[in-house]
């Protein structure tokens, strides 16, 4: 009963929050990108992410201390689309660009922002993957924080709370000396999922901001041991939210 409630729910505020951000959000956005006013256009976007889930009923509760001085590499599990909108409602007062599959540039209208405001990386092509690091490094120098989802996939086998993390994240710490910032999304998933068909749930989610995990030096070992000690966190995190 749960997903078809979630399903007729998703019906009724899918295609208000689409009117208004199509109306609203979508020309401003744009316009200001024109002018190649991107952080003013993040803003922007930052304030209808949080509407959106006001719109939705859903609640978000923060634990612990955000830090200061940014820029940071901000590692989080990735469950649902919604993980997007929380790390901008969370961080809204920071400049992010987070690092997304070539098939978010599909989506309608929003793709056209998303592109020109993120990092959009082909898994495919290894120019690609050359392209968004160094997108990524540029971006960390004009201090504005890069978002990194390390398992690349909202998909996962039943009963897998967390994939292995792939190495672009930690290497790219490792060449920039940019410290990582670690972040637990829990229940993102209950409320929102696109699959097998989209469902919003009312509901509460949460992030736990872990503490920053200094660069680690740039050789093989120290990349995949800094890797290991963010999996084990992420991992921990998780596993204490379903007892």
């Amino acid at each position: 009963m749960r997903p078809y409630l979630g399903a007729a729910f998703a019906m009724v505020i899918l295609p208000i929050f689409s009117v208004i951000y199509l109306v609203s959000c979508f020309p401003i956005v744009a316009f200001l990108l024109l002018l190649n006013k991107e952080r003013q256009a993040h803003k922007v976007n930052t304030f209808f992410s949080l509407v959106g889930m006001i719109l939705a009923g859903i609640r978000f509760k923060v634990h612990g201390t955000l830090p200061q001085h940014p820029p940071f590499i901000i590692v989080a599990n990735h469950h649902s689309y919604l993980d997007i909108l929380l790390l901008h409602v969370i961080f809204w007062h920071w400049q992010l660009k987070f690092i997304g599959k070539k098939e978010l540039v599909k989506i309608p209208f929003w793709g056209w922002t998303y592109q020109r405001m993120h990092i959009i990386v082909d898994r495919k092509s290894v120019h690609s993957g050359a392209k968004s690091l160094q997108a990524s490094k540029e971006a960390l120098k004009k201090g504005i924080s890069v978002v990194v989802f390390p398992e690349g996939t909202t998909r996962k086998p039943v009963n897998t709370i967390l994939l292995p993390f792939k190495n672009g994240a930690f290497a790219l710490s490792a060449e920039t000396q940019v410290a990582i910032l670690p972040v637990a999304l829990l229940n993102t998933a209950r409320v929102l999922k696109v699959r097998p068909f989209p469902q919003i749930l009312p509901g509460k989610v949460e992030a736990i901001i872990g503490e920053v995990i200094p660069p680690p030096k740039n050789n093989p070992r120290a990349i995949i041991q800094c890797k290991e000690k963010v999996y084990l966190w992420l991992l921990n995190q998780l596993q204490n939210a379903r007892r």
